[in-house]
């Protein structure tokens, strides 16, 4: 099946983008990369369940997309890395969100993989 889509973008969604909390992460990071804040916190804005935005996070994190800084309290706290190698293709990736045909391009990708989540 092909998607029209450039085979770098290709890449970037199957090697990144394994759950619709991820892409909604990468979207808002992106677009926000001086935001930071708890798993909860991005729980609260994306209106997802905490868990699944705890694992999007963590999965950013080992990518090397986001940074991880625990304080004294415990508490763990996520901000985007600009230093990342992937800063230029996750912009693209981006630029290619802001037309709904592209959009729904990346959502047929993920479906035809089995993402549900």
């Amino acid at each position: 099946m092909t998607y029209d889509l450039p085979s770098n973008m290709i890449s970037f969604i199957d090697e990144i983008v394994d759950s619709f909390v991820v892409w909604d992460l990468l979207i808002g990071f992106s677009r926000r990369p001086d935001t930071v804040g708890t798993s909860k916190t991005f729980s609260t804005l994306l209106g997802r369940p905490q868990e699944d935005v705890d694992a999007g996070l963590q999965r950013l994190a080992g990518k090397g997309l986001l940074r991880v800084r625990t304080i004294d309290t415990g508490e763990t706290f996520f901000e985007f890395n600009p230093a990342s190698t992937l800063v230029p293709t996750l912009r693209e990736f981006t630029d290619l969100n802001d037309s709904q045909e592209n959009r729904l391009k990346i959502l047929s990708r993920l479906l035809h993989r089995g993402v549900s989540q």
